[in-house]
């Protein structure tokens, strides 16, 4: 009897920590931009409600980026970038965090972000075919996330910039 209290309270529980917003979420990428890869660019976004310390998280698959001393306020977003020159010529104003490593595939990735302790904050697998907006792949948009705490692998939580 109490086992099966206990069990369906687990599923409450559960349930109810999928649901909770996570603090930290991309918010755009451009994996595959109009006339070079050096454009490529990733914007995170402070999705919590309570200032997030960067310092010390990092991408561990997909790119290659650890963040310095920085913190985001609520709703404050923050861009790296494949290639500096590249990025601000074509986006002058824009503030950029530092350059990642490696290059986002062109035909799909996995991202993996996690915290400096190294517990995931998020993983989201991008793709170029099916319901994935196909303009960002090389036609000149990139992809926008509709609702970042919302499901990132779910192609219908993206669009095209």
């Amino acid at each position: 009897m109490h086992l099966g209290k206990l069990a369906a309270l687990a599923m409450v529980v559960s349930a109810f920590l999928t649901t909770l917003a996570r603090p930290i979420s991309v918010a755009e990428l451009d994996y595959n931009p109009l006339e070079s890869s050096d454009y490529e660019f990733v914007e995170l976004i402070n999705s919590g409600a309570a200032p997030f310390v960067l310092t010390g998280c990092k991408f561990t698959a997909g790119i290659d980026f650890t963040f310095g001393a920085r913190t985001l306020a609520p709703g404050e977003r923050v861009v790296i970038v494949r290639d500096l020159p590249s990025f601000t010529s074509r986006y002058p104003g824009v503030a950029t965090a530092g350059v990642y490593k490696k290059k986002l595939s062109d035909t799909g990735d996995t991202l993996v972000f996690v915290s400096a302790a190294g517990v995931e904050l998020f993983k989201f697998k991008y793709d170029t075919s099916g319901d994935w907006p196909s303009r960002a792949n090389g036609l000149g948009s990139s992809l926008e996330v509709v609702d970042p705490n919302g499901n990132l692998d779910d192609p219908l939580n993206w669009r095209s910039s």
